[in-house]
């Protein structure tokens, strides 16, 4: 590395090379040390990753159950101007990021997205009052799921099963994944 770092500065005083190529073999000299150590770790065993289908994920979230938690309490905590304290939302934030909640909300929007996922929106405001918004990435189960989630309209109540992934400056839960459920 010190003949690397000796080279880099020599060639930059003769001014033989341009900062641009010592930069270059600066990162090649990298790469081959990271290679040379990857390579004695040859012999440890690899890990392995799986990553779930859709079909997979679909099927966990099926047959778990939901965390028993009301979408109008976690409402009330986080909106604006309500009673509730910072270290109060921040425990229930902490108690319901990762976890697996099932709720019914009025839908604002539904987009299809690349991946073949739904993105549901839902309303800010029902029953007379100011809710939190929900952004739900909904996996299709199958046509009726897709054929259903197109005849769906703005302010239709939809019902969905899925993890709670983050809060979003106190306006916005975001759920994902998520599958439909009593349709």
């Amino acid at each position: 590395m010190e003949l690397a770092i000796s080279y880099s500065r020599a060639a930059i005083i003769s001014g033989e090379v341009g900062i641009a190529k010592v930069i270059n073999k600066s990162i090649q000299f990298s790469c081959i040390s990271l290679l040379l150590v990857l390579g004695a770790c040859g012999d440890q065993q690899k890990i392995e990753t799986h990553v779930p289908s859709n079909s997979e994920i679909i099927s966990l979230i099926d047959k778990s159950d939901p965390l028993p938690i009301e979408f109008e309490f976690v409402s009330d905590v986080f909106l604006l101007g309500s009673d509730y304290t910072d270290l109060q939302r921040s425990n229930l934030e902490k108690g319901i990021i990762g976890k697996l909640v099932q709720w019914e909300l009025p839908i604002y929007e539904i987009s299809p997205q690349e991946d073949g996922t739904y993105l549901i929106i839902t309303q800010p405001n029902f029953n007379g009052k100011s809710h939190l918004t929900a952004t739900v990435s909904t996996l299709a189960k199958s046509d009726k799921d897709r054929d259903y989630l197109t005849t769906l309209k703005t302010n239709d109540l939809i019902s969905f099963k899925g993890v709670v992934t983050s809060i979003n400056f106190r306006m916005a839960i975001s759920v994902a994944p998520a599958v439909l459920v009593n349709i």
